[in-house]
């Protein structure tokens, strides 16, 4: 009977930790979906208006999906798995890319323009409060086979929490990024997106917002 009754309580030590444990991890998710940047919503963006912009925001928003479980339906950390740790799982990676790409090409805009394109990118970032961090300008690559154009890469970050309610190691690495690039076409100078590229920190890949941060409002490189 004394056995039995360490066990017992044993187990109500181990749930009485746990219960807390699991309260303070859904309290951190449920402060990561707080905007950590809601003035880039006043983004100047070239040649389309704030109201314009402001229509796409609002569209982004009614899109009928979520970073969790849209994104990803990993609890303890950011995968496609409930419990099995996370894999390099390439086809589960392009998915997710593929889903944001999907979510900014269906709304409605001139997509035959770069400055509407980046408008409408920023307005999905937004919608889930993504922070634009960076931007990178990166030359042509004639040398290369094929060719590489000029791209533009631009770099938004998202609590990593935000894909993982109980994720234990999100302590240790705060940040998901979303890259974002556009390539110039070289016969007649325009930009248009390119691809979406979603990594999630771990021990091969640690980013550091403050350090990378080089600009408040994304912006296309413009033409002489």
């Amino acid at each position: 009977m004394r056995k039995l009754a360490i066990m017992l309580s044993g187990k109500n030590r181990g749930r009485i930790i746990a219960l807390p444990m699991a309260g303070v991890l859904l309290g951190s998710w449920a402060v990561s979906f707080i905007d950590p940047a809601p003035a880039q919503n006043d983004c100047p963006l070239q040649s389309v208006s704030h109201r314009e912009y402001l229509l796409l925001l609002a569209a982004a928003k009614e899109q009928d999906w979520t970073v969790w479980p849209g994104l990803s339906k990993g609890i303890f950390w950011p995968s496609d798995n409930w419990l099995a740790p996370p894999a390099r799982n390439q086809a589960f990676e392009l998915s997710i890319n593929e889903r944001l790409l999907r979510s900014i090409e269906d709304l409605t805009f001139d997509h035959a323009s770069g400055d509407a394109q980046l408008a409408a990118v920023h307005a999905v970032m937004r919608s889930i409060h993504a922070e634009f961090v960076s931007v990178q300008k990166v030359g042509a690559c004639d040398g290369c086979s094929p060719p590489n154009p000029p791209r533009v890469y631009f770099r938004y970050f998202i609590p990593q929490r935000r894909f993982a309610p109980l994720c234990l190691p999100c302590f240790i690495w705060w940040y998901t990024t979303i890259g974002v690039s556009f390539s110039q076409d070289s016969s007649n100078d325009r930009y248009a997106l390119e691809q979406i590229a979603v990594l999630n920190a771990d021990l091969k890949y640690d980013p550091h917002k403050e350090r990378e941060r080089n600009a408040v409002c994304p912006e296309l490189p413009q033409q002489p």
